[in-house]
């Protein structure tokens, strides 16, 4: 049986079915090529499949997601878009709830000027990096150093690229360094001290010594004088004896 041949209206109504499939599929490879597409959904005979495409951003996100660094995208007005789970954890908050917040939720109070520094838009200086105290979510504090870029996405949407670095277990050595520093330093301090009390012991020692030895010359000096003086006395007597016993009248007073 012959088939019946189309009319033109049906052969017109294929052709801009075969034209709008067509746009559809170069524009599914084009979505593929740029990177637009994570992954494909196939319908066939035993259903869906979702097949993921890996490309060279794979092992990036792998990287991002694995790092020790926080790392952050932000709006300008500093709205958290992405975060990794490392930045989560230094929160020590659930990722949902970081993911959409403003990231001024997340600094100290007295880092807050900082950050403004650090989200400040300048064309001349489009990356900066301070130190910043950021506020977990049980309220302990996590000392940080904060690294950001603008990333201009295209003419009308600009971002901020965040990365955070936890500086606690660094603070925490520079503490203990610190620490056996001082101490170092007092014990040197008290075994120049022991050096110093024992030096002026020393010379205390000899100070006394001398002045011991003097005392004992004084007193033998001392006591020569007066053996010399008894001795004068008795030899006036003796004088004063002889000249009685002649008659004379005596030479010296009386003794």
């Amino acid at each position: 049986m012959a088939m019946k041949p189309k009319t033109q209206e049906q052969l017109l109504f294929e052709l801009e079915d075969l034209r709008v499939r067509l746009d559809e599929a170069e524009e599914t490879l084009r979505a593929i090529r740029s990177g637009e597409v994570d992954a494909l959904i196939v319908s066939g005979v035993g259903g869906e499949q979702v097949f993921t495409l890996k490309g060279a951003d794979q092992s990036y996100r792998v990287l991002i997601e694995d790092m020790n660094e926080g790392a952050l995208t932000l709006t300008l007005d500093g709205v958290i878009l992405y975060c990794n789970r490392r930045f989560a954890d230094m929160l020590k908050t659930p990722l949902e709830k970081v993911i959409g917040s403003k990231i001024h939720t997340w600094i100290a109070s007295d880092s807050q000027r900082f950050l403004h520094e650090l989200l400040r838009q300048d064309d001349t200086q489009t990356s900066r990096r301070m130190e910043a105290t950021l506020l977990a979510g049980d309220g302990t504090l996590v000392p940080g150093y904060l690294s950001s870029n603008f990333l201009q996405m295209d003419e009308t949407e600009e971002l901020i690229c965040l990365v955070v670095t936890d500086l606690s277990e660094s603070k925490r050595t520079e503490a203990i360094a610190a620490s056996e520093k001082l101490a170092q330093e007092l014990l040197t301090a008290s075994e120049k001290s022991q050096l110093v009390l024992m030096a002026e012991i020393e010379d205390r020692k000899r100070v006394e010594a001398q002045v011991h030895s003097q005392l004992k010359e004084l007193q033998r000096w001392q006591n020569v004088t007066l053996d010399r003086e008894d001795r004068v006395s008795e030899l006036k007597k003796e004088v004063n004896g002889l000249l009685k016993e002649s008659g004379s009248p005596v030479k010296y007073g009386e003794l």
